[in-house]
C-alpha cells in the first residue's frame, strides 16, 4: 500500500464553499485508495457458525486443484450433525445439493449487513427454521442426483444465532464446514471479523524464495528457521547475481490451531529498505479471482501437498515483475527483504542480498508456437489447449547423468531422464506430452521431479503410436 503527502494553497473568501471543497477532495482520495469498504457494524455483527470454538483447517486464497478457496473450514473433527448457526440475520437466498462440489449448501442474504454468507457440505436442513428440511427431502425425491433453487426473500426467515442446518461431509472432502463472506464487489476473508479472530500466537513459515529473471536465469533458495520469526537462505557457493527484469516468489504457510498448513494472510518486498510490493488478502474482487495467476505461481502450487508460492509482484500489470536491475548500478549489492504476515500480524522475515550484473542476451524471447521439442527431439510439449501466461518459452534438455537428489532409495533409475524448464512462461491446466521412448516394461513407471519442493511426482502414462504419452 502506497501512502502519498499532497500539499496544495488556495484562498476563497466563502468557508462554505472551502468545506465543500475539501470533502469532495478526502472523498475522492479515499475511494481511490481502497477496493472495498466494510463499516464497523458488519465487521461486528458476522457471528461465529458453530456452538463452540473449533480449529480452522483450511483458510482464504489458499490454491487448491486449479481454483483458489474463497472461504474458511472449520474442523468437526469426523462429526456429522453440529447445529450450524446463522452467522447474520436475514432470510436464506438459494439452496443446492451436489453429489461433487459444496454438497449440500445454502446461501444466505442480511439486508443489515448487506453481505450473502454460503454454508456448504451440509448433512441436512434440520434446526428452528420450520418447513426447511420438509423443502430438502422434497426436492431429493423429484431430483435424487442435484438441485438449485432460488427462495423469495419472505419464505425462510431467520435470527442472528438461530439453528438453521446441521453440518455433514457432502460434496468434496471429509467432514468439515465450509464458510464464505461475500457481496457484489467479491469475497471478504472471514478473518477480518472481529468474532472470527484467532488465539494465535505462531509466526508463518517461509520454506523458499524464487528469483527468475527475464534472460534465463532461475534460482531455487531454500530457507531455514534461524529463531522465532527470523529465517535465513542457507548459504550459496557462489553469490547470487541477477539482471534484467527480476521475478521474487516466496513459498510459505501459516499454522493457526491445527496441524494444516494454511495459506497466508499477506506479504511484503522490500529492497535496500524501499517498499516494491505489498499484498494484504483480505479481500479479493471477481475479477482478481479470474485472475489467480498474478497471486500464484500456479504451476508450482498445490494443496496435497501444501505448497503456495506466492509471487511478489502484480502479475495482472503490464510490469509483472518485481524490480528491474536496470535501476541499479552495475555491481550494486541489492539487500531483499521479504515478510510475510498472518491475520494476527504475526510476521517472518527473510533478508538475503543479491548482486547486479551485466545483463546477458535474453534467452527466452516471445515465441509462437505451443508445442516444444526436446534438444533430441524425443520429448514434445503440447499446450494447444492451454492458456498461456508470460511470453517466454521452455526448454527441454537430455541429460547426461541422473543428479544426485533424484537417487532416491527404493527407485531404480532406467532409461533416459530429461530437465525441462519454463522461462516466464506457464500455463493453465493440464499439459500434454509425448515422449519417443517406447513402451514402459512391467514394473517400470515415469516420474516427473519437482526442483523446487523435491517431491517426486508418478505421471499417468498411456501407449500412443507416436510412443508414450
Amino acid at each position: 500500500m502506497y501512502n502519498y503527502c499532497l500539499k496544495y494553497s488556495f484562498t476563497l473568501k466563502n468557508k462554505k464553499s472551502k468545506h465543500r471543497l475539501l470533502l469532495s477532495f478526502l472523498l475522492l482520495f479515499f475511494s481511490a485508495t481502497r477496493l472495498y469498504s466494510l463499516d464497523t457494524f458488519q465487521l461486528e455483527e458476522v457471528e461465529w457458525p458453530l456452538e463452540y470454538l473449533t480449529p480452522i483447517s483450511g483458510t482464504f486464497t489458499e490454491y487448491r486443484n486449479s481454483s483458489v478457496h474463497l472461504g474458511l473450514d472449520f474442523k468437526t473433527y469426523g462429526i456429522n450433525g453440529l447445529k450450524l448457526l446463522s452467522a447474520t440475520k436475514g432470510y436464506v437466498e438459494s439452496i443446492s445439493y451436489s453429489p461433487s462440489g459444496y454438497g449440500l449448501s445454502i446461501i444466505t442474504y442480511s439486508p443489515n449487513t448487506r453481505l450473502k454468507t454460503r454454508y456448504a457440505h451440509l448433512n441436512d436442513f434440520k434446526g428452528s427454521i420450520s418447513g426447511f428440511e420438509l423443502l430438502r427431502q422434497s426436492l431429493l425425491l423429484l431430483n435424487e442426483e442435484k438441485f438449485s433453487v432460488r427462495l423469495n426473500a419472505n419464505e425462510f426467515q431467520f435470527k442472528k444465532k438461530d439453528w438453521i442446518a446441521r453440518t455433514g461431509e457432502t460434496g468434496v472432502g471429509i467432514a468439515h464446514l465450509h464458510l464464505e463472506i461475500f457481496d457484489s464487489k467479491g469475497f471478504y476473508n472471514p478473518m477480518i471479523f472481529k468474532n472470527y479472530s484467532q488465539i494465535d500466537k505462531q509466526y508463518p513459515i517461509v520454506n523458499l524464495v524464487s528469483i527468475e529473471t527475464d534472460n534465463g536465469e532461475m534460482h531455487y533458495l531454500k530457507a531455514t528457521q534461524k529463531k522465532d520469526n527470523l529465517f535465513e537462505i542457507e548459504e550459496t557457493e557462489t553469490p547470487i547475481t541477477v539482471s534484467g527484469k527480476v521475478k521474487v516468489k516466496v513459498t510459505a504457510y501459516d499454522l493457526i490451531s491445527s496441524i494444516n498448513r494454511n495459506g497466508i494472510f499477506g506479504f511484503t518486498l522490500k529492497a535496500n529498505e524501499k517498499e516494491l510490493y505489498t499484498k494484504n488478502l483480505d479481500f479479493l474482487s471477481y475479477k482478481e479471482l479470474s485472475e489467480k495467476h498474478a497471486l500464484y505461481d500456479i504451476n508450482r502450487s498445490s494443496l496435497s501437498p501444501p505448497n503456495y508460492v506466492y509471487n511478489l509482484f502484480d502479475g495482472r500489470e503490464e510490469k509483472n515483475y518485481s524490480f528491474n536491475t536496470n535501476d541499479f548500478p552495475l555491481n550494486e549489492k541489492i539487500l531483499l527483504n521479504i515478510s510475510v504476515f498472518d491475520s494476527n500480524k504475526n510476521t517472518s522475515t527473510i533478508e538475503f542480498s543479491v548482486i547486479v550484473k551485466e545483463s546477458s542476451p535474453i534467452q527466452n524471447k516471445k515465441v509462437d508456437t505451443k508445442i516444444f521439442l526436446s534438444d533430441d527431439s524425443n520429448v514434445i510439449i503440447n499446450l494447444k489447449k492451454n492458456k498461456i501466461i508470460g511470453k517466454g518459452e521452455i526448454k527441454i534438455q537430455k541429460l547426461n547423468s541422473l543428479p544426485e537428489s533424484l537417487q532416491t532409495d527404493g527407485l531404480l533409475p532406467e532409461g533416459q531422464s530429461y530437465e525441462i524448464t519454463a522461462y516466464d512462461y506457464s500455463w493453465l491446466g493440464k499439459a500434454e506430452a509425448t515422449l519417443k521412448i517406447g513402451n514402459l516394461s512391467q514394473g517400470q513407471s515415469l516420474y516427473l521431479y519437482d526442483k523446487e519442493t523435491k517431491i517426486l511426482n508418478l505421471l499417468k502414462t498411456k501407449s500412443s503410436k507416436n510412443g508414450l504419452s
